[in-house]
């Protein structure tokens, strides 16, 4: 197995997590229990730090290539910009 597909799987892994996070975030969010703020607010705390711990992680995995650190830097900024949206938006309804 080559290093490159070892890092291609584990940007993937990183990136299938964080997509199942924000799913779970929107689904909490909107069905469970709209009207809990503490526990959305605790939520939404605790996957916004799982997206930032695994964009550091991806980047410190990264270091050689200096290609894949700018993508892991855009990555993280898109998915934390999609996550804040989403809970402007809930909040919002």
């Amino acid at each position: 197995m080559s290093k490159s597909y070892k890092i291609f799987s584990y940007m993937q892994l990183v990136v299938l997590t964080l997509f199942i996070a924000h799913i779970i975030l929107v689904w909490f969010l909107v069905v469970v229990d709209p009207n809990s703020q503490n526990f959305n607010d605790i939520l939404f705390l605790f996957i916004y730090i799982l997206l930032w711990v695994s964009g550091i992680l991806l980047l410190n995995h990264n270091k050689i290539n200096k290609q894949i650190w700018i993508k892991n830097i855009v990555m993280t900024t898109v998915l934390t910009t999609v996550l804040i949206y989403d809970y402007w938006i809930i909040n919002l309804i």
